[in-house]
Formats: structure tokens, C-alpha cells, sequence
């Protein structure tokens, strides 16, 4: 487990972010979550090589999970146009 690792994943997260694939932001940025939890405390205190702690990276995490629900929230809403189905003469 490695501090570029960390880094390279959140960069990879912050990418995939702006591009709107949202799944592999939130892939990467859990992968990283995880290394960074499982990092002792003295290396976590390290901050001129680990460029984010672990505050930033969960919200981070949260950040993607609103936008991806709300992404999704608009694909369900999706509308659906049918031609219309007109009454033969006589039939009301």
C-alpha cells in the first residue's frame, strides 16, 4: 500500500468524475478510501506526500452517490410518447 497509490486512484476518481461515469469514480475513490483507512496513523500524519485525507475522500464518496442517484432519478423519469389510439366512427 502506497501513498501514489492513493493519489493515482483519487486522480483517476476526480477524472471519471468529470466525465459523468460515476460508477468508476466511485470504484476508484473506494478502492482509495479503503487504503486509506488501513494506513497507519503516523503515515496518514504525512501530508506533504498523501494529497487527501480521510475526511476529503468520503465526502468525495458521498459527492458521487448523490450525483449518481440523481442521475439515475432522471433516466427512470424518462418519458415515453405512444400514438395515440382514436375511437373507430360510432364507438365513443
Amino acid at each position: 500500500m502506497s501513498v501514489a497509490t492513493i493519489n493515482a486512484d483519487m486522480a483517476a476518481a476526480r477524472a471519471a468524475l468529470l466525465s459523468g461515469d460515476y460508477a468508476t469514480a466511485l470504484s476508484y475513490a473506494l478502492a482509495a478510501q479503503a487504503l486509506i483507512a488501513a494506513m497507519p496513523h503516523m503515515v496518514q500524519r504525512d501530508r506533504d506526500e498523501l494529497q487527501y485525507d480521510q475526511r476529503g475522500v468520503d465526502q468525495f464518496v458521498r459527492q458521487v452517490r448523490r450525483q449518481q442517484a440523481a442521475s439515475a432519478g432522471l433516466q427512470a423519469t424518462k418519458l415515453v410518447r405512444r400514438n395515440p389510439v382514436y375511437a373507430a366512427e360510432g364507438e365513443s
